[in-house]
This record gives structure tokens, sequence and C-alpha cells, in this order.
């Protein structure tokens, strides 16, 4: 294993321990969305802003619930009895997948509703021209969003920026089968830094970012670090700094960062040679891990990449296994949900931040089995989904 860590990659130890804490915090789930059928929400916006949706009768349903005043609408589909999901809230849009009649054959469609105008018919994320379909993977604070464009003969990177109301913008060369894997404004220019797998030797994926020039987009392998096989890239920020995994002989991986397109990687490894991966990237230049001791187990972690070490997150007393389910973009706020080895504890949803320590959102009389599905960027809300009786709810949590 030796052989991997070079003395010009910056290497960090990762404490492969766990900390039991019972002195947390506390907030409250509100339910949110419509109270029939199965549902699920997927974001949040601050002022309590949440996007979901449900499934009735086997069609799914998408759904907002606005603010300023509060009110739930029950977003319209492409075609009516076609389901349509829910999958980003950004400040401007949000976005989803509609089923639609294409001939004769029933299409999956990326969509989105303007959130300023939310009883708006639905607008297609066009595909490039030609094309016969599109995928969304990816979306901006803005409203930006980042998907692929489809062919028989393979796909193609794309983004949508928001002032082009579903026009794509072609990233990758065409049908490269290039993958978006985030996208994120920058801070420099109105433009967009998109963060993609492309395929590589043996079917191996090239981390890969793209840049704009004020023309078209720039793609930029990242560097692999000495020793390596291959890396996948999970996350970009507005910065230009990306994050990911790199692979190695015999299974294992050490989570990686870039401070920019043209940067040497470093590379964070476990001091008992467990593999580690990268979860999440955000604007802090900061990583949520995974340390990977056994099958089926994993240990989460957070990495400010400016530094050399990772503290694993602690554990809340009387639960045993937390997996983390997003970190916010502009704070160092990680949701996760804990499960118990005692049946009488639900699973329960709770953030944590090295600065807040642990909050639990509350499981309310009734109800167990909480899941966290999204945090705002500025973690004042969160949202994620539980169950009442025979019924799944989704709620809305406002945090501390």
């Amino acid at each position: 294993m030796n052989a991997f860590v070079k003395p010009l990659i910056a290497v960090a130890s990762l404490l492969p321990m766990f900390t039991l804490i019972n002195n947390v915090q506390a907030s409250q789930p509100v339910p949110v969305g419509p109270d029939t059928g199965e549902c699920r929400a997927s974001g949040a916006l601050e002022t309590t802003r949440a996007l979901g949706f449900c499934v009735e009768n086997g069609v799914k349903k998408a759904w907002f619930r606005n603010a300023n005043p509060t009110k739930l609408i029950n977003l319209k589909p492409l075609q009516a009895n076609r389901s349509c999901d829910s999958s980003f809230l950004t400040q401007n849009i949000m976005t989803g997948t509609c089923d639609q009649l294409l001939g004769p054959v029933l299409g999956k469609v990326p969509v989105f509703w303007p959130v300023a105008f939310p009883n708006e018919e639905p607008k297609r994320l066009q595909p490039l021209p030609l094309d016969t379909g599109a995928e969304l993977r990816a979306a901006t604070l803005f409203g930006n969003v980042a998907g692929q464009s489809i062919t028989l003969l393979g796909n193609t990177a794309v983004v949508w920026p928001f002032e082009k109301r579903g026009e794509p913008v072609q990233v990758s060369v065409r049908n490269d089968n290039c993958r978006v894997a985030a996208i994120i404004d920058s801070n420099v220019d109105s433009s967009t830094l998109v963060a993609l797998n492309c395929p590589h030797l043996l079917g191996n994926p090239k981390a890969t970012i793209a840049t704009f020039n004020g023309t078209k987009y720039v793609m930029k392998a990242l560097k692999l670090p000495p020793a390596a096989t291959y890396c996948e890239v999970v996350g970009i920020n507005s910065q230009s700094q990306a994050a990911g995994t790199c692979h190695y002989a015999n299974n294992f991986t050490a989570a990686t960062y870039w401070s920019g397109p043209d940067a040497e990687p470093k590379t964070l490894v476990s001091t008992q040679n467990y593999p580690v991966e990268a979860v999440y990237f955000n604007n802090n230049g900061s990583a949520i891990v995974k340390v990977l001791p056994a099958q089926n187990q994993e240990i989460p972690a957070f990495w400010r990449t400016s530094t050399d070490d990772a503290d694993p997150l602690p554990t809340p007393q009387n639960f045993n296994n937390c997996r983390v389910d997003a970190l916010a973009v502009s704070v160092d706020t990680a949701l996760m949900t804990c499960a118990s080895e005692h049946l009488s504890i639900p699973n329960t949803v709770f953030t944590w931040s090295p600065n807040g320590g642990l909050n639990t959102i509350q499981p309310a009389a009734g109800t167990d089995e909480y899941v966290g599905e999204a945090i705002s960027s500025s973690a004042l809300e969160a949202v994620g989904s539980f169950q009442a009786g025979s019924k799944i709810r989704a709620f809305i949590s406002t945090l501390p």
C-alpha cells in the first residue's frame, strides 16, 4: 500500500473511530405536501419552501410548498394522468421528470417549472438537435441544469442555462458518453463549471472538468495520483476545486481533492488501509467521505481539504450506523440518517456541523422511520420523509 503514497502527494490520515454523543440539540419536523399516497421531498430552499412528489395509484404527482404565504401547489404534468416526479429545487426553477407518450413509446422527459409561476405548464429540457431524448442529473442554486442529450449512438453532456428556457448548450464531444456528476455557478462570472466522468481505457471513467471560455465549454482531464488506475469526480465548487475517488490495484480507493483543473491531486487515506471514497463536496472546499472497513459497513467523515486530516462524524447515543444524505452547498452542515440496533428506536434524521455539533430532527409522536433527503444551501431547512401508520409523508424542518 505504501507504493500508493508518494512524497509529492499530500496525504491526510483518517482516524478510524466512532465518537458517541448524547448532548444534541433538537428541531421539529413539520409534515409537508399532500397527506395521501406515498410522499417524498426532494429539495428545500430557505423560508420553508419544499419540493417533492407523491405516488397515488401508481402515478407520481409533483408538488411545491411555497412560502409568503404558505401554499401547497400541485405541479402540472406534461400530459394529464401521467407521472411527474421531482428532483431539484433552485431559486428560479424546479425540475423533474415526466412521462409522456412519444408516438407509441412512453418516454421519460426532463422538465422544469418556474418558482415564481408554479402554476404554469412544465417546459421540456430539450435534447440537442436530432437527438431523441434527454436526462437531467444536476442543478445549481441559481437554476442552471446539466445532464445528457441522448441518441442511439451515445450520450452528450449538456447544460441548460436558466436564461435559455430549456434550450441545451453542448458541453462534451458528440456521443462521447461523458456523464455529468455535478454543476456549480462560477464565482468569477455568470458561467457554470461542470464535473464529468468520461469513458476511458478498459471502460474506466476519466474525471474531467468543463469550463466555459465565453464561446464554448473546454474539457480538462484531472490529473491521476501516482499509481492510481483511474479517478471519478463527485463534486465541483465555484472556485473550480473538485473532489472525487481514485482507484488503485487490489480494490483500494482514496478520496481525492484537486485545487483546480491543472492541480496535482491530494489524497486522503485511512491509517488502517481501508478504502476511502468521496461522497459530497461544497463551496467551502469541504468534503464528506466514507471509510469502508468491511462489506456493508461505512464510517462517514468530514474532510476540510485545506487540512491534512479528517474527522469521523459523531454517532448519536443509542445509534450505531449513520449515512450522510446531503451536504449544504454554502456551509459545512451535513444531513444524515441514523439507525439503531434497538427495535424500539426508529431511524432518525440528524444534522451535524463542526461548530454546532449534532442536531436531531425529533420524531413526532405516532411516527417513525425518518429518512433525510435534502438540505438547503445555507442549512436553514432540511427535508425528508417519515412513516405515520400506513402512510409515508414528507417533512420539512427549520434548523437551529
